[in-house]
């Protein structure tokens, strides 16, 4: 017992020396360094102890943090011992800021931000208009507003498909495009959480191998969280290779699908499919100030004439153009 006492007095020099200032400095471990020395002091001729496996054992025995917040360093403390158990500072004394996470860490707003950010719509009103503005205007697609969109969402309780029309609305991408999707489509740079679409005409059953190797790609950012975290739940539990298709149905199956789902809410007056939610994304952009040749960007057109078509839902309740006027 005395021996161990002597020996325990002689590791008291250690509360000057750079390990000592560093387990301070972390949070006042010192006691189970001490601890630490007086074992190693005693128990140094046995390897076992020091290999690799032992070396954690003894860590957890004595109190000492293992490697939770950094490596071990071999240079500045016992002689032989990995010991440095936190995350090295940097030189302003404070540790790196870890990435900031978008569950508890919100991320910055952005610099570059649009300069329409609110607008108050009177859904009510343009769903009633919209009778009108299929009758009225030629070759009109037909379309649906936002709450109806949500509605379909909502109902729709099979996960693969609601995964599907979630793309489609949020992206404006065609069928053919989405049943093309591999895992790595998907990209997050650190700033955005893109799909890339491969720009596809729509045609019957799943684009072959050659269309997608000759078509133009273009990269649609999606902006929802709770999006983002379905798509990648998707993929990590479908575990599929990184160029493997991760949806198998055909066109034909989703029209079916969409339609089966809208007779399950009520029915509509109009024939809604897959295009129905690429309209529907692009008149939802317009009306939001969008600029059109963005908008066009986004849908993968070759001429902006083919998206002009959409603007016409603009002009449908057009009354307020003339507030204001005074003619008699």
């Amino acid at each position: 017992m005395k021996g161990l006492r002597s020996l325990f007095a002689r590791t008291s020099g250690a509360a000057n020396s750079p390990c000592h200032n560093r387990y301070v400095r972390a949070g006042g471990r010192l006691p189970g360094v001490l601890r630490f020395r007086l074992i190693f002091r005693v128990l140094h001729p046995f390897p076992l102890f020091w290999n690799p496996p032992g070396f954690p054992f003894l860590c957890r025995i004595f109190g000492l943090a293992q490697a939770k917040n950094g490596a071990y360093n071999r240079d500045e403390c016992a002689p032989g011992i990995l010991v440095n158990m936190v995350r090295i500072q940097d030189s302003g004394g404070a540790f790196p800021a870890p990435r900031p996470k978008r569950l508890f860490y919100p991320n910055e707003p952005r610099l570059d931000t649009f300069p329409i950010q609110h607008v108050q719509i009177d859904w009510k009103r343009l769903i009633a208009k919209r009778e009108m503005v299929l009758d009225t205007v030629e070759a009109m697609p037909a379309y649906l507003l936002k709450p109806e969109i949500l509605g379909l969402l909502d109902a729709e309780k099979h996960p693969t498909y609601r995964l599907i029309l979630d793309l489609m609305w949020t992206t404006g991408a065609r069928i053919s495009e989405v049943l093309a999707l591999t895992p790595s489509h998907f990209v997050d740079d650190g700033y955005d959480f893109m799909v890339v679409l491969r720009t596809l005409k729509q045609r019957p059953g799943r684009p072959t191998n050659t269309q997608l190797a000759r078509s133009p790609k273009r990269a649609i950012p999606i902006v929802d969280p709770m999006l983002i975290d379905r798509v990648q739940s998707y993929l990590y539990a479908g575990h599929f290779r990184k160029d493997e298709r991760i949806f198998t149905m055909a066109r034909q199956t989703v029209n079916r699908h969409i339609h089966d789902l809208v007779e399950r809410v009520g029915g509509a007056l109009m024939n809604i499919n897959s295009k129905t939610f690429r309209h529907s994304f692009a008149i939802h952009l317009l009306l939001h100030g969008r600029p059109l040749k963005i908008v066009s960007q986004l849908l993968g057109h070759k001429s902006i004439e083919s998206t002009e078509i959409y603007t016409n839902v603009l002009t449908a309740d057009g009354g307020h153009f003339l507030d204001g006027v005074d003619f008699h």
